[in-house]
């Protein structure tokens, strides 16, 4: 589904292709406004391709982002570990070696 920007986007380059085609002919505006719009693609296309190297290096090189699957596994172990430090508590407590 088209966002607002890109449904703006495509009502200003139909205007433009009018507006040129008025000056210098349907052959030439529907041309420059198709250059136009590769343009926009290919922008677009190397922006996301920026995104995912940023988000890749960021995981994978530098490590300054944990991995979801890393993370939810240092959780549990964490869950894990408090359960068996409470259970040794009150192994401590019944055995009368509390404070």
């Amino acid at each position: 589904m088209p966002s607002d920007s890109d449904r703006a986007r495509a009502v200003l380059l139909d205007d433009l292709e009018e507006a040129l085609s008025r000056a210098l002919g349907d052959v030439v505006a529907h041309r420059l406004v198709g250059a136009a719009r590769e343009a926009a693609a290919l922008g677009r296309d190397a922006g996301g391709r920026l995104l995912e190297g940023l988000v890749e290096y960021a995981l994978e090189e530098k490590r300054l982002v944990v991995p979801r699957t890393e993370f939810d596994a240092l959780t549990e172990a964490t869950r894990e570990l408090l359960e068996r430090l409470e259970a040794l508590e009150q192994r401590i407590e019944r055995a009368g070696w509390s404070r």
